[in-house]
Formats: structure tokens, sequence, C-alpha cells
């Protein structure tokens, strides 16, 4: 089973703010996609090619609910790459694998959002986590039904590198290996993920120390 990359999570503590920051840097604005009411976030979303995109997540500053994973975004101080998520068609399967090599799962959940436009999209998501590689660790969605986020998504960019580093590298590679995630990882000194996003001759660089979602 492989497992290709879905989309990058970039964790904000303003939306709108992020927005118009991508869009300066690149000429395409992410679009907003909706609330998550149960945890009090909403994001905005812009493709990087095929059925790849970007992620803007922050708290909604219409949420009556404010979950745990709101307060955490509300707290940054600027956008941080939080994680990244891979597809998977049978999440089931995929958390029996991940706990059999220790990693702490959530799920697989239901999700869902609702569109500007009144649409509701659909989701399953495995959460996977790991108290020693963090958000290094990606968790899993299988969009059924829906139409992938990145074809509906305002297009242009795309994702022309992206890579993982953390200071035992041999490690977090055997088990992407054992999980099915293609991604060589890099050698450093702390928990990173580094995207290169390019759209004609703009580039956008960004950074995040991978803390994780779960």
């Amino acid at each position: 089973m492989t497992l290709p990359l879905d989309h990058l999570v970039v964790a904000v503590p303003d939306v709108a703010a992020a927005q118009r920051a991508v869009a300066d840097a690149l000429g395409v604005s992410p679009e907003f996609g909706g609330a998550h009411p149960d945890v009090g976030t909403c994001n905005a979303l812009l493709s990087l090619g095929g059925d790849q995109y970007l992620e803007l997540i922050g708290p909604d500053p219409k949420a009556v609910t404010t979950g745990e994973l709101a307060r955490r975004v509300a707290s940054l101080e600027s956008a941080d790459i939080w994680g990244f998520a891979v597809v998977c068609q049978d999440l089931d399967s995929l958390a029996e694998r991940a706990r059999g090599l220790g990693l702490r799962t959530v799920g697989p959940t239901a999700g869902s959002r609702r569109t500007p436009a009144g649409k509701v999209l659909r989701w399953r998501a495995l959460g996977l986590s790991s108290l020693e590689f963090g958000g290094l660790v990606p968790f899993a969605i299988d969009w059924l039904d829906t139409p992938h986020p990145a074809r509906t998504s305002p297009q242009g960019p795309h994702l022309e590198a992206w890579h993982v580093a953390h200071p035992r590298p041999g490690d977090l590679q055997a088990l992407y290996a054992e999980l099915g995630v293609a991604l060589n990882v890099h050698a450093g000194l702390r928990s990173a993920i580094v995207a290169t996003i390019v759209h004609g001759d703009r580039r956008l660089t960004l950074t995040g120390a991978a803390p994780g979602l779960f």
C-alpha cells in the first residue's frame, strides 16, 4: 500500500490574513472552504496540482464551540506547517498496522464541513501520533464520494518540492517504509517540514516545526 500526499496543513492565527499573504506571494488566493463546527476552526484551500492541496487552518471567528485545536491555532504568532495528510481508502487496516508499529491512533472518525455555497463535504480520517516524531507522522484521509478538494480549489500553483527533517532520519524513514509513505527524510537538528510552492515566476517557501494536529 502506497500512501500519496493529500495535503499540507498550515496552522495560522488568522485565516483571512493568511489568505492575503499567500495571494501577495503567489498571485492566487486560497479560497475559504468553510467551518469545522465541532472544533471551532475554519479553513482556506489552494490546489497544488493534481490531487494535492494546501490547507490554511485557523480559529473560526464565528464559532460557538471552541475546541483544543482552535485554542492552539489561535495562540500562534505566525504560520506554521503542523503536518500533512496522505490518501488511504482502507483506514481500518492502516489503523491496525499503525498500532502494531507503536503509534497512537485516533479514529477512523467521520468528518464534515459545509462550504460557503451550502454543500456538505464528508470524509473519514485516521489520526496517527508519535511522541518521537510528532507531526512528521501523517494522518490519513478517505474522501469517500466527495469531489477531491484539490479539484475544486483555486488552480495554478504547484508544489515544486517538499521534504521533512528529523535528528533521527533513519528511524523515521523506516517508519515511513512500514506505513507506505514514499518520502525521503533529511537529517536535521529538529523536526521540520519545508515546502516550496511556485506559480509562474513567483515562489513561496513555507516551513514548520510539525507539532502535529493529534
